[in-house]
C-alpha cells in the first residue's frame, strides 16, 4: 500500500471524525433543549399544584359553609385512586407490565422497535 492509500484511510477517519463532533453537537443542544423543557415543566406544575390547593381551600370552606361534609362526600365519590394507592389485581392486563417487569421499549413502539433507527439521525426537533 502507498501514500494514496494511507492518505485515502486518514481522509476517510477525518470525515467520521468530523460527522461525529457534528452528533455529539447536535446531542448537546438537544439535552440543552429538554433542560430547558423540564424547569418549564417544574415550574409549571408548581404553580398547578398551588392552584390547586388554592381551589380546595376554597372550596372546602364553602362546604364548610353550606354544612357539607368533605370527608364524606369525598368517602362516597367514585374518583379513581392514583396509582400508588391502588390495590394490585390478581388479574393481569396483557398491556400492563408485572411487577418489577423492566420495559425495553422493544415491541411497544418504544426504542428498539426500528432496526438501525436512531434519535441521532432524526434532525433537531422531530423527535
Amino acid at each position: 500500500m502507498g501514500l494514496g492509500g494511507t492518505a485515502k484511510k486518514l481522509q476517510r477517519i477525518a470525515n467520521m471524525a468530523e460527522e461525529m463532533y457534528a452528533r455529539v453537537n447536535d446531542l448537546r443542544e438537544q439535552l440543552n433543549g429538554l433542560g430547558q423543557t423540564v424547569e418549564q415543566t417544574n415550574a409549571s406544575v408548581e404553580q398547578l399544584r398551588r392552584e390547586h390547593a388554592e381551589t380546595r381551600a376554597l372550596v372546602e370552606r364553602l362546604a364548610e359553609k353550606e354544612g357539607i361534609d368533605v370527608d364524606d362526600v369525598l368517602t362516597n365519590a367514585n374518583v379513581p385512586k392514583p396509582p400508588s394507592e391502588r390495590e394490585p389485581h390478581s388479574g393481569h392486563d396483557p398491556g400492563e407490565r408485572n411487577p418489577g417487569e423492566r420495559d425495553h421499549g422493544r415491541g411497544r413502539g418504544g426504542r428498539g422497535t426500528a432496526p438501525g433507527s436512531s434519535s441521532v439521525d432524526r434532525a433537531p426537533g422531530n423527535e
